[in-house]
């Protein structure tokens, strides 16, 4: 099994529940994860960490997502990154999310295998002696004890 641990993901989100979500199944299947939920901490974290790859929703109350894809692309051509949608109107701006530069996108609700099918592919493909990697195994069971899924919940429902 390839070592995960040292790839270095960076997931920049408003929602806390997708954030605690994508954080939770990344960390089970063994990397690095940091996750912010603006703009600004996004752009420091990725400055201080250099990840591998970034996680980013498009419509966020701060700032377009779009608009940090291209600047994300621009700064650091080698970055990959996944774009995330959930609004009505996602297909188009998942379609754009591609033309500014995210390697692959989601709409928001999707699979967890498919995303951490994509992950895996991404990272795989990041360098030439990565393409020689065994399988990596997708642990898509993400049932937490009692106290983590207590703390998600009172944190995350109205």
């Amino acid at each position: 099994m390839p070592d995960t641990e040292q790839i270095s993901i960076v997931i920049i989100d408003d929602d806390r529940c997708q954030r605690v979500f994508l954080s939770a199944i990344l960390r089970k299947n063994h990397y690095r994860v940091k996750a912010v939920s603006n703009r600004q901490d996004g752009l420091r974290v990725i400055s201080e960490e250099n990840p591998d790859l970034v996680i980013t929703d498009i419509l966020m109350p701060d700032f377009d997502g779009l608009e940090i894809i291209a600047q994300l692309k621009k700064q650091y051509r080698d970055l990959k990154i996944i774009a995330l949608s959930g609004e009505y109107s996602a297909d188009l701006y998942l379609e754009l999310a591609i033309e500014f530069g995210a390697d692959n996108a989601f709409i928001k609700p999707f699979e967890t295998k498919d995303f951490l099918e994509a992950v895996q592919f991404l990272m795989r493909g990041k360098n030439a002696s990565s393409r020689d990697l065994p399988e990596i195994r997708i642990d898509t069971n993400c049932s937490w004890d009692e106290r983590q899924q207590g703390a998600v919940l009172n944190d995350c429902l109205p």
